[in-house]
């Protein structure tokens, strides 16, 4: 993670004009993320504010399917959910947008990536809607930039009372998706609280799942944004993001007040993840 940090730098040569004196390095710093104190009832970014966001696509050629996000968190490989790598009516997802924040932006931040592998974790249950969780090896390592940066995987776990979540989904219940990125600040909720609208339908499980929405204001994330991160953003490693979970389900009138989304628990499946990321070790590949 603090690699990855020390893209938002440049280092410059300044040189002296005083005979014998050696030159000096001047670093300049290129943090292009705004710290965050549809997503329904959120805001647009600003370019370059989340740099690991990535769009998930699906159709060959021209115009192209968009219907989740996910999360680079290496130079080759996209977190993301489970249900997304081969969502219904779309097949297997394709490729990966990243360093946009539009979904029609099409421009020299905008960088295009061919899905090479698609994992799935093995015990993900579509009924159950337990283990949603996937990762996208892409066909080549992406150059990395202040504009397009891996995120931070959680070493511990970590509920903070808020967290951010983006995405280019849905900004309403009845509402289209989102030509823009955008982010909501979400309220922690008890996994009796998240339960009880849902109930005997699904079961929220304390160790894979957390639960962010907003107590008093219509604030959540929606059809379209699955997959993609709830982030806290990290005073050190300087200019850079943790991913605590990623947007799995919900309500389907989403943005309801008093209610929350449910996301997968990243740190509960660091190790699964850790394991094709870096450990290159046999897992199933979907």
């Amino acid at each position: 993670c603090r690699e990855y940090g020390k893209h938002v730098y440049d280092d410059v040569t300044v040189p002296s004009y005083v005979f014998g004196e050696k030159p000096t390095i001047k670093r300049i710093d290129k943090c292009m993320h705004k710290a965050v104190s549809l997503i329904v009832g959120g805001e647009r970014v600003t370019d370059g504010e989340f740099p690991h966001m990535a769009l998930l696509g699906y159709a060959d050629g021209e115009p192209r399917d968009y219907a989740c996000g996910g999360s680079l968190v290496s130079p080759q490989f996209v977190l993301t959910a489970a249900h997304c790598l081969y969502p219904r009516g779309y097949g297997a997802v394709k490729f990966v947008k990243m360093g946009i924040i539009s979904r029609l932006q099409n421009d020299g931040n905008s960088h295009l990536f061919n899905v090479d592998q698609i994992f799935k974790h093995p015990e993900y249950d579509p009924k159950k809607l337990t283990n949603d969780i996937g990762l996208l090896k892409l066909d080549t390592f992406v150059p990395l930039s202040e504009r397009i940066l891996p995120i931070c995987l959680p070493q511990l776990s970590l509920t903070p009372a808020k967290a951010v979540a983006s995405g280019f989904g849905k900004t309403g219940a009845t509402e289209s998706a989102s030509q823009d990125l955008l982010k909501v600040t979400l309220d922690r909720f008890s996994q009796e609280a998240c339960q009880e609208p849902f109930g005997t339908r699904v079961t929220i499980t304390n160790d894979s799942m957390i639960c962010y929405g907003h107590h008093s204001e219509s604030k959540d994330s929606c059809n379209g944004d699955s997959g993609g991160p709830l982030q806290i953003y990290n005073n050190d490693p300087y200019c850079t993001y943790t991913q605590i979970g990623l947007v799995s389900f919900g309500l389907r009138k989403c943005g309801t007040i008093g209610t929350a989304g449910v996301y997968a628990n990243v740190y509960h499946y660091l190790d699964w993840i850790e394991n094709i990321v870096w450990h290159n070790k046999s897992m199933e590949v979907s």
